[in-house]
Order: structure tokens, then sequence, then C-alpha cells
């Protein structure tokens, strides 16, 4: 790594192909947030496995360049987290959640660390849908929204379907949970699953998740 390269600890959400042999990763980092990066062979030695940029492996990673697509200079696995198959459809979710919400290269600390505690409560078998609506929590308010439906309604944009969905409100049981951070009661989490999937569905102008999709409807696995 040179001098002038950047570098930080950080897991890949997305991978996809890019000219003949190379592939960009959308990373998240601690320090820069999300990074887009050129992946690629570089003087003549082969390119790292494929299996080495799956998602969830927590990486020392480096790179440079100036525009919105960096150059990775370094990559050094630090850590693997094993998710089981169900675990692993409620970490695509989260991912794909980072890519559509995140702004590149603005660094928010606070939605690391709520991810990487995520992945490791999914690996010890925490409750997913627990662990998962707690990390929602946490990057609204990251992000500066909250859980407010007014909040939601400030933050309007012409493509926003405001006026095409209900946000609901919390109960003040369900704010009491979330104040506690006690959301394991399956009507607290049917309450915040409501609020919070109306939310996004408002914050991405009316854009629905494929991989929410995948996700069970009982909030008790």
């Amino acid at each position: 790594m040179r001098a002038t390269d950047e570098a930080s600890i950080g897991y890949i959400l997305h991978r996809r192909p890019y000219r003949e042999n190379s592939l960009i990763l959308d990373v998240l980092t601690r320090e820069h947030g999300r990074v887009s990066l050129v992946a690629r062979k570089r003087g003549g030695r082969k390119a790292a496995s494929p299996i080495a940029y799956e998602a969830f492996r927590r990486l020392r990673l480096s790179w440079r360049g100036r525009g919105e697509l960096k150059t990775l200079t370094g990559f050094e696995q630090a850590g693997t987290l094993a998710l089981g198959r169900d675990r692993l459809l409620f970490g695509l979710y989260v991912n794909e959640l980072l890519m559509r919400l995140l702004p590149r290269s603005e660094a928010e600390p606070g939605v690391f660390e709520a991810y990487e505690r995520a992945l490791m409560q999914w690996s010890a078998g925490a409750p997913a849908w627990e662990v998962t609506t707690r990390f929602e929590i946490a990057l609204l308010q990251a992000l500066g929204y909250g859980l407010e439906p007014d909040a939601a309604l400030q933050h309007e944009t012409p493509d926003s379907p405001a006026r095409r969905v209900r946000i609901p409100s919390l109960s003040a049981a369900t704010r009491a949970a979330v104040a506690a951070d006690t959301l394991g009661d399956a009507r607290v989490l049917a309450e915040l699953r409501a609020l919070l999937d109306a939310l996004f569905y408002h914050y991405l102008a009316g854009r629905r998740l494929r991989t929410r999709a995948l996700l069970p409807s009982s909030f008790t696995r």
C-alpha cells in the first residue's frame, strides 16, 4: 500500500462484473462509508478467487482514486462470519437496503458498527427479525430520519409516494420497547415491521427491494 492510498476495514455489499477481467465491489467501510472499487488483475498475477469477494467477510482494504469509482490496491481477509441460509437472506436484504439508501463516500460509523453487530448476532443464532429490525432502526436514526411519520413527510420529494402509502404511528407500548431495546415481543415486532416497511417504501420513492420478498412472514424467527 502506498502512502497516498486510503485504507479501511470493510465488508462487501455487492459485486458485479466490469469489463473483461474485473469486478466492481461496493463496500461498506468504517471511515469512508460506502465506496465503489474496481478489483482487477495487476502485474500479471492471477486475480483473487471470486470466493474472496463474497459478502459478510471482514476485510482490510486499500484503494486509490479521485472519482466515484476507485481502484482496489490491497485486499486481506480479517475474519469470516458463518450465516445459515435463513440468516443469509436477512443479510442480503440489509445489504440491498444499504446499497439503495447510503450515499457514496460519506462516513457513517454508527451504521458500520450496527452492521457488524447484526452480522455477529445473526452468526450467533439470535432471532433474525429482532436483529434486522434493530439494525433498521439504527440505520434510520444515523441517516437523520428516525421513526416518526411526520419526519418522513418532511423528507418528501417529487417522486415520494407519501400520498399513496399510509405511514402508521407506534403505540406507547412499542415506543417504550424501542426505548428499552426490548424487541422480542411478536406484537412489538409486527407493529415495527408495518412502520419500517412503510418508511422504507417512502424513502426509496416507492421502489420495492427484491430481497425483502424473500424474508419469512413470521416474526418469531
